[in-house]
């Protein structure tokens, strides 16, 4: 009983990894696409009040995910696994792409009413300690605060 237990766990370490390798793509994927369309929105919007976001434009800090990004990424998704199985992790993550049209077109105002993309089982208190206690909640905030950015973005309000 023992040895068929463990060949059965062998065959199928592949298919959990291969799923959380997967997942990770796809949350690295849409947190990249709804970080850029925050930027194009945030741009959008302030070139709607007459703001010139042609130099802030360059400024926009990148949407892509580095290695401790990644690393932060997978201890999320671990946790997660871990309260709400693959299944719901699965959900979770085809509820964030299907709102990414939604979000395209509605800019500001849809990321605005976006509310809770978390599926059952996870509140916000739970996964902003998550978030925090996994390192991504600092690397985003390093990334967003980036200096350069941050100073043209209040240069600019303070010029209007």
């Amino acid at each position: 009983m023992l040895k068929r237990a463990a060949c059965i766990a062998l065959f199928l370490l592949p298919f959990s990894q291969s799923h959380a390798s997967d997942a990770l793509e796809r949350i690295e994927a849409i947190s990249e696409d709804m970080t850029s369309l925050m930027f194009d929105a945030m741009l959008t919007e302030m070139g709607a009040e007459g703001v010139d976001t042609s130099k802030l434009a360059e400024l926009v800090p990148s949407t892509e995910w580095d290695e401790p990004m990644r690393d932060a990424g997978r201890c999320v998704l671990d946790r997660f696994t871990a309260r709400i199985g693959d299944d719901g992790v699965d959900a979770m993550l085809d509820q964030m792409e299907a709102r990414l049209p939604e979000i395209r077109a509605g800019g500001m105002q849809a990321i605005d009413q976006l509310g809770s993309l978390l599926p059952e089982g996870i509140s916000e208190a739970e996964a902003d300690a998550i978030n925090s206690e996994c390192g991504m909640t600092r690397l985003i905030r390093e990334k967003m605060m980036n200096p350069e950015f941050m100073s043209a973005v209040m240069s600019l309000m303070s010029e209007n």
